[in-house]
């Protein structure tokens, strides 16, 4: 069965986007799924640098989320006509990912869809809402979620950061929002019912101190770098730093003073390998559902819109998050 794809390819130094036509023969793994939405995530984006080596090889397909429905499987989990969720698609060992009419999978990529979300809902959370909702769960499991102490948001109008918004105001939590995007994006923000909005530059206009003073139960934190040791140090008693990015930079200073002295934790966000993708949407779908998911889409495009795109998430262009209906 033939089949419409964004294909990249490189010439020298440079990733030229194409669409072609493929065929389903060539797809051999557990699950094929015809694709309805895909989502654009910067790990996407990079894939149009080669030398970030996020891709295996070219040519390739990329998309690491999408949702659809089964058309074939070879594994009892999945069966023809079940709507699904793909999220966190290995593109580094896979070259067909969702931003294609049809995608094959390995089946412990997949998850049911669940009854209370839609396959455009769904596509709107994605892995960069899946990360945030594993942010939110791993801080609620070290902190005492009765008291609903604040939580510092960094990177807020992107992918993770957005969704986390969402997720913490359903729950109940003062969010502070940091984003560059602080005097460009006011109705967003109020969209998400965040307490205070902030530019990142806030945050490093004093010296770096060892401690300093408290102002969060956690910080949510997609984009890493500096803003990593600027914080640590304004954790409340017990805080817990949860670190799921680099595109701000992949190292920070900090000494062990937060830790012997507030007893704080930081802890990795790895939305690829972990056991926990059905309880998560489980909760995404109920308790953790965003008040307003569809306020959180800044773009619905098309499949020959998604080069520009990439280009625009790598530029920082993007708000939210953006949806391809295939």
């Amino acid at each position: 069965m033939e089949y419409k794809a964004l294909v990249l390819n490189t010439n020298h130094d440079n990733v030229i986007p194409e669409i072609k036509i493929l065929n389903t023969d060539d797809l051999n793994h557990d699950v094929l799924i015809k694709v309805s939405y895909a989502s654009v995530n910067y790990k996407d984006g990079l894939a149009m640098r080669p030398k970030t080596r996020v891709v295996g090889e070219y040519p390739t397909v990329v998309g690491i989320d999408f949702t659809g429905t089964v058309v074939e499987s070879n594994v009892e989990k999945f069966h023809i006509g079940d709507e699904v969720i793909v999220t966190s698609h290995d593109i580094l060992k896979y070259r067909n990912g969702g931003f294609a009419e049809y995608a094959s999978v390995p089946a412990s990529e997949v998850t049911l869809l669940p009854e209370s979300l839609s396959l455009k809902t769904a596509a709107i959370i994605g892995t960069a809402g899946y990360t945030a909702a594993l942010s939110v769960y791993r801080m609620m499991q070290q902190t005492n979620p009765m008291k609903r102490e604040p939580v510092l948001v960094l990177g807020a109008s992107g992918g993770v950061g957005s969704v986390a918004c969402a997720i913490l105001d359903r729950l109940g939590y003062p969010v502070t929002a940091v984003s560059r995007k602080k005097d460009t994006a006011q109705d967003y923000f109020k969209n998400m019912n965040v307490k205070e909005v902030m530019h990142p530059d806030e945050l490093t206009e004093e010296p770096l101190k060892p401690l300093g003073k408290m102002i969060c139960i956690a910080v949510i934190d997609p984009i890493g770098g500096k803003y990593s040791s600027y914080l640590l140090p304004h954790l409340n008693y017990e805080g817990v730093y949860l670190l799921s990015g680099n595109t701000a930079g992949a190292k920070f200073e900090t000494t062990v003073f937060p830790f012997i002295l507030r007893g704080i934790q930081v802890i990795g966000i790895d939305s690829v390998n972990n056991n926990l993708k059905d309880v998560l949407w489980g909760l995404i779908a109920t308790d953790y559902k965003p008040r307003n998911i569809h306020a959180l889409c800044d773009r619905e495009i098309t499949l020959e819109d998604v080069p520009q795109a990439l280009e625009d998430i790598l530029e920082g262009k993007m708000m939210g998050r953006t949806i391809v209906k295939l």
